[in-house]
């Protein structure tokens, strides 16, 4: 795997997929609880490579390839996602179906939503703007460091979860006017192992979790390469990163539809 790094850090690997959907803890069985969010969250920074480089992280590029449900076929793609905090993010996903190959674009700038389908622009409304909404505020959280800052983020212990030999600790993440996102913590490294909300999809409420693993020491950040996608316990998305770059910033072009 090719890495190009600036002095900057994103935690963040592409959880971001096609602006994937998360689900609710509601389902999981709680353990007792025995840390307060704030010192889950600090130790997670820490993890991830310290306030010190997670602070100085604001824009980034990534590229992934895989497979994932598309139109409900299974393509495979390659992706480039560009984002810079706080308003700024385009997706670019290139799909395999069928033997032709069909270009995804989605861009949320300052407000703004843009959505093509093979150069063509589609009118964005419903479940595709929520979605690309969502994707920026989640780029966002999983920088981790606006949990301890951001005053209208409301933080909930809801204690620890059994998977396989590990202890995860649970998080919810609560904002006014938002659907609420729980983190889950392995409690031995610190890493942000899987996230999950509650989304509507083709008008029902589904639970979707994404994965993280594989992490790896990129540059003096970890960082995971891999992850999965489940919606309603299916898997929907198996992607791996290929190459970071971080950036000081970037200009306002690179985020044109």
């Amino acid at each position: 795997m090719r890495n190009s790094f600036c002095p900057v850090l994103g935690i963040r690997f592409m959880g971001l997929f096609f602006f994937l959907c998360l689900g609710t803890c509601l389902a999981l069985e709680f353990q007792e609880e025995k840390s307060n969010p704030r010192e889950i969250i600090l130790k997670a920074i820490d993890a991830h490579g310290g306030m010190k480089k997670l602070s100085t992280h604001r824009a980034d590029k990534t590229k992934t390839k895989g497979k994932i449900q598309f139109a409900g076929l299974e393509a495979e793609f390659e992706g480039n996602l560009t984002v810079r905090l706080p308003d700024q993010l385009k997706s670019v996903h290139k799909m395999m179906i069928k033997g032709e190959v069909v270009t995804l674009v989605q861009v949320y700038s300052q407000g703004k939503i843009s959505h093509l389908i093979n150069g063509q622009p589609l009118k964005v409304e419903g479940p595709v703007a929520v979605q690309i909404q969502e994707t920026m505020r989640l780029a966002r959280l999983i920088r981790l460091l606006p949990l301890l800052n951001d005053k209208g983020l409301e933080l909930t212990r809801l204690g620890d979860v059994k998977a396989g030999e590990k202890t995860l600790r649970v998080v919810k993440i609560s904002e006014k006017g938002k659907g609420d996102v729980a983190f889950l913590f392995d409690s031995q490294t610190g890493f942000l192992v899987k996230t999950e909300m509650e989304r509507d999809f083709e008008g029902k409420k589904v639970l979707q979790e994404d994965y993280f693993f594989d992490f790896r020491n990129l540059g003096g950040f970890i960082r995971p390469v891999k992850i999965q996608t489940h919606r309603g316990g299916k898997k929907i998305l198996d992607a791996e990163m290929v190459e970071v770059r971080y950036f000081e910033s970037l200009p306002d072009t690179e985020f044109a539809p």
